[in-house]
């Protein structure tokens, strides 16, 4: 059913989504933004591999929000596939327990999407400093997954809430930093370039956790996206300064 919903709004989305007001034979948007910074050329022709390697292979502002989201994802990941036998196996859960936390987790998970675009876009469009803080607090939601006992449903599920809460605001700002930095011209390969990392990261997250699990015992697992959170929060810290205006200047030797 998720895919017969998904070939429908693809069909949608075909018939009636537009390249750019360009195509519409309207003037570029630039034009009706006052103070608004024109958009680089694109390279001569149109060339795809001109403008993926000006804006994507040698822009080291994409690289560093990708790789910091393959990191991400190990802890988004980790929490979707692995909380419930961790809530069930570790802290008394029952199986529909585990599903209302995680539940919360994802509901969560959208406020915190959305509160971390509202609050960069009032910091003039700088992601950084957010998906750093926001990363900051998902470690400690993961710290005290330590020291909640068996049975607090409730308080687990408050746990659970903060984490989605702050794990999904730096998910969603990594694609708007990546399209910010590779300008218009690129930035659907760049937001295309974040999520290869980040899959790769989920792919990491199952053998990982698993092999974890058996080796350490759920310690080890917690401690793997503790770890992780800090990773990504220490690369995205990289770009504390950087907004689309200031990255987009020069690549690698920005």
């Amino acid at each position: 059913m998720p895919a017969i919903v998904c070939v429908i709004g693809a069909c949608w989305l075909l018939n009636r989504l537009t390249d750019s007001p360009e195509s519409m034979g309207l003037p570029a948007v630039e034009v009706y933004r006052e103070g608004a910074r024109p958009a680089p050329a694109p390279a001569p022709g149109g060339e795809f591999w001109g403008i993926f390697r000006e804006h994507i292979l040698t822009n080291k502002w994409v690289w560093i929000v990708s790789i910091a989201n393959f990191f991400v994802y190990i802890v988004r990941i980790g929490v979707l596939d692995w909380a419930p036998k961790y809530l069930v196996e570790t802290k008394g859960f029952t199986l529909a327990d585990a599903g209302v936390s995680l539940s919360v987790f994802e509901i969560a998970g959208l406020f915190g999407a959305y509160a971390a675009g509202w609050i960069s876009d009032k910091l003039d469009g700088r992601r950084g400093p957010v998906s750093v803080f926001f990363m900051l607090l998902s470690v400690v939601a993961i710290a005290l997954l330590f020291m909640v006992p068996p049975g607090q449903r409730l308080t687990m599920a408050g746990l659970f809430g903060a984490l989605g809460f702050f794990v999904y605001g730096p998910q969603m700002l990594v694609a708007v930093a990546a399209a910010d930095f590779a300008t218009k011209v690129a930035s659907a390969s760049a937001v295309g370039l974040t999520g290869l990392l980040g899959y790769l990261g989920a792919t990491v997250c199952g053998l990982g956790t698993g092999m974890l699990v058996d080796a350490y015992g759920w310690n080890g697992a917690i401690w793997f996206y503790g770890l992780s959170a800090l990773i990504g929060g220490a690369l995205l810290a990289l770009t504390w300064r950087q907004t689309a205006a200031t990255a987009s200047r020069g690549g690698l030797s920005t």
